[in-house]
């Protein structure tokens, strides 16, 4: 199973969990957009990194949420980079 992709729209809780750990651009319902980390999620709302302050984001108040491209992240905890599996 695979990660929704950058052209795939965060829309259900599902999605926000399988996503933790990534960078979402979200556009919320006021017109404002702040881009952050997923630390956390349940039913009714993720939990962004946003410049190291967290920031409860309500479902409700979600315009639109995209994965973002990182080409330069190093794997960190619970992440593994594809080549690692290769090899083993």
């Amino acid at each position: 199973m695979t990660s929704r992709g950058v052209d795939r729209p965060l829309t259900l809780p599902r999605h926000w969990r399988r996503n933790t750990d990534r960078l979402v651009k979200v556009t919320l319902t006021d017109g404002s957009a702040v881009t952050g980390r997923i630390t956390g999620c349940d039913d009714d709302k993720a939990t962004l990194d946003v410049s190291g302050t967290d920031r409860d984001v309500a479902y409700a108040e979600v315009a639109k949420a995209l994965v973002q491209v990182e080409f330069n992240r190093k794997p960190g905890a619970g992440m593994h980079s594809d080549n690692e599996e290769e090899g083993a």
